[in-house]
């Protein structure tokens, strides 16, 4: 039963699919780091499924699949372009090459 999750990393938008004979509808969440639920919610088996977080921070996340007693992890990092910009502006990198003299 493999587990596809694309773009990885993403800005909060991505597609999850499940390759599974078995039709119903499964379980799927998603944790932070603190193991606080986030989002929480159903994708349909062999199908495109679109997970869309407008007002999730950056970071590392945990999603989770359910199907009866079978559970799959998958991390998926996201990666606000807002929040790059915003940290490359305040990151001053100073490099000194040392002297072969």
């Amino acid at each position: 039963m493999p587990l596809t999750v694309y773009p990885n990393p993403n800005p909060g938008k991505f597609y999850v699919e499940l390759d599974d004979s078995d039709s119903d509808l499964q379980s799927v969440e998603l944790f932070d780091s603190s193991d606080c639920l986030v989002y929480e919610g159903v994708i349909e088996p062999n199908k495109t499924n679109l997970i869309e977080l407008k007002e999730i921070k950056s970071g590392d996340y945990n999603l989770y699949l359910k199907k009866r007693k079978l559970e799959l992890r998958h991390q998926v990092s996201i990666v606000k372009p807002d929040e790059c910009r915003a940290l490359s502006n305040h990151v001053n990198v100073e490099i000194k090459i040392p002297s072969l003299n």
